[in-house]
């Protein structure tokens, strides 16, 4: 058995794709997952399944949900070994705690265009300070009384579907 954690893009945010956790968990453990649990209500569900392919969990995942809850989400999967791998990363290293907040953001595909670090955002709200082939870790700094979020501004600068979590919520998962 793998352990994983989806993450869904997009839910239960400005009042939009409205779902409860436990009615996700529900229909997680109706797909025949085992120790499914959430984290917090943006849509983190961890569950452990026999199968490895990844693009299978995949579509398995976003088809039953579409069919259970009658709107399309973006799942992005990651192991719970992946996740510690990037709660382990020194990207954030130099940046300071207490005046940033930190992002990893999850890719569902490898990005095309590349982008060469650092990168800013057009406001430098948003660092991008590493880049692989499935995630970015952003550093958002504080402009005009205001912290960026960066989900759009990478979705839309990569030309792909992506899902940020704050990094602080990853270690709070992982624990």
């Amino acid at each position: 058995m793998a352990n994983y954690i989806a993450f869904l893009r997009g839910i239960n945010v400005g009042g939009q794709k409205i779902i409860t956790m436990e009615r996700l968990r529900q229909q997680f453990s109706s797909m025949g997952f085992t120790n499914v649990s959430s984290y917090i209500q943006s849509g983190n569900i961890l569950f452990s399944s026999s199968e490895t392919n990844r693009q299978l969990l995949t579509s398995t995942i976003e088809q039953n949900l579409s069919n259970a809850f009658g709107f399309y989400i973006s799942t992005i999967i990651r192991t719970i070994d992946e996740l510690n791998a990037i709660l382990s990363d020194t990207a954030f290293s130099n940046c300071d705690k207490e005046t940033t907040k930190q992002y990893i953001a999850f890719f569902q595909e490898e990005p095309k265009k590349p982008l060469s670090i650092p990168f800013f955002s057009p406001t430098k709200d948003l660092e991008v300070v590493k880049i692989t082939r499935t995630e970015a870790y952003i550093v958002s700094h504080l402009v005009k009384g205001r912290y960026g979020f960066p989900n759009n501004f990478l979705e839309k600068e990569l030309d792909i579907v992506a899902t940020t979590r704050n990094w602080n919520t990853l270690d709070k998962i992982i624990k």
